[in-house]
């Protein structure tokens, strides 16, 4: 074999034994060098020990790097020094030697990341001789996915430390930028080009004319009470600015923003608030708090199943600044409300009778957050409307902008269905968010950044499923007649149509838990057992 530094290489390959290189700035086409067509070439020879590399569905801590790379022999012998070789992998250079002696006898190793899918050719000349030969690579479609940030900064989120083979394995890594796909719930406001919405927003903290919308709405209130009110029948208070954006919390801050926004909608000339709009409700009442106050929030909408009289909006609101999650109407005429407290338009979860099986609200009204996995709700609602509002919930995270969806059999044309007991745990955190201690700012990031997963792979071009639970999200790319089976799926459990998936990934779907560990595959070559 000729010494280590006289052959160089295009790009550092990772091998079974340690070779030292040189990286390779320029070399003549050994074809076309006259110098070296007196060479007598005896031997070239290229050979591999496997001609065919199959890719597991899930990277296992059993699975070695070594058994799914490709390994090639390279072996030339000649009369004369031959100066130079070149290995040819689908057309383009892969590696080169210059300088060479009168032999080249090299093993080389592919990472099954530069091998496509598919056929692929290797071809070693020298001298007017060569050889060439193919391997073969498999790549299952239906597999794990293993998302990766495009940005370090976001390399903590959970999204991220779920599922992590080595990269090498290529066919299983998307890349997500959490901190673009930040900017699609910011832009909100700017994005409903509303202009009822705009106007308001402008008229917060400002004096307006007598005889505008705006002044009667702060001033001469005729629909929604503010928290000044003297309880008179014939007194419904006034808007105070001040202690508006003084507020310390955001049920502080909507008990006067929320009621100037129900009494501006009742003076604006259209039918005034009704839930149809709900994007306009969560990105105007966030932009106010956000322009106003020092309070952080988080806000976003979605409908309830229709019921016997229409579709009914909603939201949620997230209180970052005071960990608390209240839920948003988009009505003025609130499900929640008694004779001690009045009417809630932004309860906190808790205490909303839409999650009260002992009022009316309960059984007129079914609220995603209810959602169990199981078939359940108002009107017996379908597991399938269940599954399918609840998923509603997470998309709006994200995107913030409500759509008017409708329950089709196109659901599926997502490309990405929720499975296994993912969204009834998102559900029930949410549902229980602020009983339990454990639920944070932290936490709620890691959801917003979940429901930024969902967004980009539901508007890509292939079929996913998201499975596992909150806390250990899985990501699955699999085929089309998957994801349909998955919202199609009839009135057994939500994961009956899973038998017909890979077993391990049946498992990592329901289970929530993920065979490759960070500390496993840090160690690229052999992995250790966890």
């Amino acid at each position: 074999m000729a010494d280590e530094d006289l052959y160089s290489r295009r790009r550092i390959l990772q091998t079974g034994t340690t070779i030292a290189t040189t990286l390779l700035t320029g070399c003549a086409d050994p074809l076309s060098s006259n110098a070296n067509d007196s060479v007598n070439v005896n031997k070239i020879d290229l050979s591999a020990h496997e001609d065919t590399i199959r890719l597991p569905s899930v990277w296992t801590d059993e699975d070695s790097l070594e058994d799914v790379q490709a390994t090639l022999t390279a072996e030339i012998e000649a009369d004369s020094k031959l100066g130079e070789a070149v290995l040819e992998s689908n057309g383009e250079e892969y590696q080169s030697w210059n300088d060479l002696g009168r032999t080249l006898e090299q093993e080389i190793t592919v990472p099954p990341g530069d091998l496509q899918n598919g056929e692929n050719t290797f071809t070693l000349t020298s001298n007017r001789n060569k050889d060439s030969h193919r391997i073969t690579k498999e790549t299952p479609q239906t597999h794990l996915l293993n998302l990766q940030p495009a940005n370090e900064n976001n390399a903590d989120s959970n999204i991220f430390t779920t599922y992590q083979p080595p990269k090498q394995i290529q066919h299983n890594q998307l890349t997500i930028d959490l901190q673009k796909l930040e900017n699609w719930h910011d832009n909100d406001y700017e994005n409903i080009e509303h202009q009822e919405g705009s106007q308001f927003i402008q008229s917060i903290g400002t004096d307006t004319p007598e005889d505008s919308i705006s002044h009667q709405a702060k001033t001469r209130p005729e629909s929604v009470r503010y928290p000044n009110e003297e309880g008179k029948s014939n007194t419904y208070g006034h808007f105070d600015y001040q202690k508006f954006s003084s507020s310390e919390s955001v049920g502080e801050a909507l008990d006067w923003l929320q009621t100037y926004l129900f009494n501006w909608q009742r003076n604006f000339d259209d039918p005034g608030p009704i839930s149809t709009e709900d994007e306009l409700y969560a990105a105007v009442l966030q932009e106010g708090l956000d322009q106003h106050t020092d309070i952080e929030s988080h806000f976003w909408a979605f409908d309830l199943p229709e019921a016997p009289a229409s579709t009914h909006g909603n939201g949620l609101v997230y209180d970052q600044t005071n960990n608390e999650l209240r839920i948003m109407e988009t009505i003025s005429a609130p499900e929640t409300w008694s004779p001690e407290t009045g009417e809630q338009y932004h309860p906190l979860v808790e205490n909303s009778n839409y999650l009260n099986p002992d009022h009316d609200a309960y059984s007129s009204w079914w609220h995603p957050l209810r959602f169990n996995g199981e078939k359940t709700g108002k009107n017996s609602l379908s597991l399938r409307d269940g599954n399918f509002y609840a998923s509603t919930v997470l998309r709006g995270i994200a995107t913030g902008q409500d759509e008017d969806v409708e329950l089709t059999t196109n659901s599926a044309e997502s490309g990405i269905a929720p499975v296994g007991n993912y969204l009834p745990d998102l559900m029930d955190k949410l549902r229980n968010w602020n009983v339990n201690d454990e639920y944070d700012e932290e936490l709620f990031q890691e959801i917003k950044d979940q429901s930024k997963a969902y967004n980009k792979l539901r508007n890509g071009h292939e079929n996913y499923l998201v499975g596992g639970t909150v806390e250990n999200p899985i990501y699955a790319k699999v085929d089309q007649s998957t994801v349909e089976k998955a919202w199609n799926n009839p009135e057994e459990t939500i994961v009956d149509y899973v038998e017909e998936l890979d077993e391990e990934i049946y498992e990592q779907m329901v289970s929530g838990t993920a065979s490759a560990s960070i500390e496993t595959t840090n160690q690229l070559l052999e992995p250790t057992s966890a």
